[in-house]
């Protein structure tokens, strides 16, 4: 008679080295990639994790996102006017002055045929996509790499404010964790009212809606991390050595905010022009000035193709146009800062060089794991 042949189940060991492929492949058919690390290399210490001396770290870089293609630019244009118009209404008191209705109900309109062909034609002009959203992974991934080498538990992911992921599907991934601690960090390293507490708004409105029992922090502002500073100060002066006595202006150019969240009380240009002074303190430069990249709203504040022109009214011959205020490339650093900018440098004839932001280099890694490890070391812990 022949012997019933027992099927073995599998042992723990190998159920849980099996597990995260199978989740990693679920997330990769819904479209979500993030990248992981966990302290220590056995399997053990995946377990081990939800102790509360072993908290999960998750690490959510949120970005502004772009659109991918001409039906995405449609929608994109209309959440911006009526972000635009949110916001208008709570600075501004809903009808409280008759003169704001008409503003109102033209940010509520749709895009119309010739803006759409307008923005799409501008990317076509860029390649058709800005890479942010690939610049935003890799610098998921080098951050992931430089916590684990520093034996911090983590994950890290990216969410976009548009289109998806999305801030509340990044932190939805995460919802089988026990007690996590969620650091949500703008990619937008000088504070601004209207772009920092919206992304903090919509961060912790992701953790109540997700009903995760969680820590979280957002981190608005960052520009002050020594590290991001002293990048951005070494990468300058490698750039303007050649330059140095060819009467060079050196531009410190970010994106503007509309005319309306300044005169609110919006800090974002002084910080920003606040950041610039300390960066060319750093690297030794003494002629620079600050500009703006105002994408055709009003404000009070340099536009980015006039401070070109103005500069050589004054006489100079070169301008290094450095993107301070961006991360990562994008539309606005690809087209606003570079075609444009180049274009009314040709005109003015003036010789411009134009830097790229840092981008995934390992600089920036060093600067966004130092956040992460002050959150870590001085966070008081609450027990699971």
């Amino acid at each position: 008679m022949k012997s019933a042949t027992v099927r073995q189940p599998g042992s723990q060991a190998s159920r849980d080295a099996i597990r995260p492929q199978r989740q990693e492949a679920r997330l990769a058919k819904r479209g979500t990639i993030y990248y992981e690390t966990w302290a220590g290399s056995s399997q053990q210490s995946v377990r081990r994790g939800y102790h509360k001396s072993h908290r999960k770290i998750i690490v959510i870089l949120m970005s502004v996102g772009s659109p991918r293609g001409r039906d995405e630019i449609i929608k994109y244009l209309k959440d911006i006017k009526s972000e635009h118009r949110i916001t208008k209404s709570l600075i501004l008191g809903v009808l409280k002055d008759p003169r704001n209705i008409s503003t109102i109900i033209k940010a509520m309109r749709t895009p119309t045929a010739d803006q759409v062909e307008s923005l799409y034609n501008k990317y076509k002009k860029i390649g058709g996509a800005s890479p942010l959203a690939s610049i935003t992974r890799r610098q998921a991934k080098r951050l992931c790499a430089v916590l684990k080498s520093s034996g911090i538990d983590a994950r890290v992911t990216i969410a976009m404010k548009r289109p998806r992921p999305s801030i509340s599907e990044a932190i939805s991934e995460f919802k089988h964790y026990r007690n996590p601690l969620f650091i949500g960090i703008a990619m937008f390293p000088t504070y601004s009212k209207s772009f920092g507490d919206r992304y903090e708004r919509m961060f912790t409105s992701g953790i109540k809606n997700s009903g995760i029992d969680a820590d979280s922090i957002v981190v608005k502002s960052w520009d002050d991390n020594a590290k991001f500073r002293i990048a951005w100060s070494s990468k300058i002066s490698k750039s303007y050595i050649p330059l140095r006595g060819k009467k060079t202006m050196v531009i410190f150019a970010t994106h503007s905010i509309p005319k309306i969240f300044i005169d609110g009380g919006d800090p974002y240009i002084k910080n920003f022009e606040s950041l610039a002074r300390s960066v060319a303190t750093m690297a030794g430069i003494r002629n620079w000035t600050c500009a703006y990249y105002t994408g055709g709203h009003p404000a009070p504040v340099p536009e980015i193709t006039s401070q070109i022109r103005k500069c050589k009214e004054e006489g100079y011959k070169h301008i290094l146009l450095v993107p301070l205020g961006y991360v990562a490339d994008n539309f606005e650093t690809l087209y606003g800062l570079g075609i444009m900018c180049k274009k009314a440098a040709a005109e003015s004839r003036i010789r411009i060089t134009q830097m790229h932001p840092l981008n995934d280099s390992p600089e920036l890694s060093a600067a966004l794991s130092d956040i992460v490890l002050n959150i870590v070391k001085n966070r008081t812990w609450r027990h699971s």
